[in-house]
């Protein structure tokens, strides 16, 4: 019965998209500029270190 309620509670839901927006940060050091693309498997973004103010471009990947 455990079991069941476990299973019941824990579902897993679709990840359409990251839709990270500009100025959100990701940690308090890298601060998202804009996204540069997007497909079928994920999605790339670039991002700002805030102190150094090197920009890097970054992927995320859909499971």
């Amino acid at each position: 019965m455990l079991k069941r309620y476990l299973r019941k509670r824990h579902t897993l839901r679709k990840l359409d998209a990251f839709d990270l927006l500009p100025g959100s940060l990701l940690t308090d050091k890298h601060e998202v500029v804009e996204q540069l693309g997007k497909d079928w498997e994920g999605e790339v973004y670039l991002e700002k270190e805030i102190l150094a103010a090197i920009e890097h471009a970054f992927g995320a990947i859909r499971p």
